[in-house]
């Protein structure tokens, strides 16, 4: 099981700042494999 996270703040047009998780899940099993991709935002 690789998984591989990375985090990107992005900036909105007000003071908010949301930051954007993307969570990439690359699982190898059974001779074939499996990619799952997981995008998740949260804001303060």
């Amino acid at each position: 099981m690789i998984e591989s996270v990375k985090q990107v703040e992005l900036l909105s047009d007000g003071e908010e700042q949301v930051k954007a998780f993307v969570v990439v899940e690359v699982d190898d099993e059974d001779g074939g494999f499996e990619i799952k991709f997981s995008l998740i935002f949260s804001s303060r």
